[in-house]
């Protein structure tokens, strides 16, 4: 085993029954919706997972330094939302494990989860498929699945392997016996899309009454559709996206 630490910030004492964990990968799709709901939520960090399996973009040991000159190491994140009915942890990391450690470091987020009363984790990633641009598509627990099928998404018919710590949390989940949602929006390119995690946040508006303002969000799709898209929605062709939108980074 490696290393690895749980630091408990905030001492959680009354069950948070629902989880909605994204991390880095294709679009940022997954890590866009979390950081966006833990800032509208106002949610308080309560914990970290700080292990050497989670390193650096290229593959190295190292920190974060901010812009202040401060500097940390990189950690999955747990937040926690508490608003009302609306109770639940946001979990997210600025980078993926190695491979290896995967499982490992999922196993110690879902040890925390399980502990503080955890019964349904939501899965949030990124697809890239340009004939399925701008679609939700969803599997996992069918009180969930139905739910979301009823505003639109569609049932996974196309997604023929979860990767990264998405793959590893939903192989968690299954063994521990977490109800599971995975849900992934569909990116057209590689570039940190807003518009599928736009897609994803409106759902989740709808089926939790979380009441979020999403006009920051509109803002953003607009500025990415405006100025950037046009500029680089040329660089990659439709046979390379089809070529590699089985390959799954969650």
């Amino acid at each position: 085993m490696g290393w690895n630490k749980l630091v408990e910030l905030i001492d959680v004492k009354d069950p948070v029954p629902i989880a909605i964990a994204g991390y880095p990968g294709m679009g940022n799709i997954g890590i866009q919706v979390v950081s966006y709901l833990a800032d509208k939520l106002d949610a308080k960090l309560t914990a970290k997972i700080y292990s050497e399996y989670l390193m650096l973009s290229s593959n190295v040991a190292g920190i974060i330094i901010n812009k202040d000159g401060t500097f940390k190491l990189p950690a999955i994140e747990i937040r926690l939302a508490d608003k009302g009915q609306n109770r639940l942890f946001l979990v997210s990391s600025p980078v993926q494990p190695v491979p290896w450690g995967q499982l490992e470091v999922s196993s110690l987020l879902f040890d925390y989860l399980k502990e503080k009363g955890v019964k349904v984790i939501f899965i949030i990633a990124g697809f890239v498929d340009r004939t399925l641009y701008n679609t939700v598509i969803t599997f996992g627990d069918e009180e969930w699945t139905k739910k979301l099928e009823e505003l639109g998404s569609i049932r996974n018919e196309t997604i023929r392997s979860v990767i990264g710590l998405a793959g590893a949390n939903l192989t968690l989940a299954r063994l521990r016996g977490f109800r599971y949602v995975f849900i992934s929006g569909v990116a057209a390119d590689y570039l940190p899309d807003p518009k599928p995690a736009q897609n994803i946040l409106d759902k989740l508006n709808s089926i939790m009454s979380l009441g979020i303002d999403m006009e920051e969000m509109g803002r953003r799709v607009q500025e990415f559709e405006s100025r950037l898209r046009p500029k680089e929605k040329s660089e990659i062709s439709q046979d390379e996206t089809k070529n590699e939108s089985m390959n799954y980074l969650g």
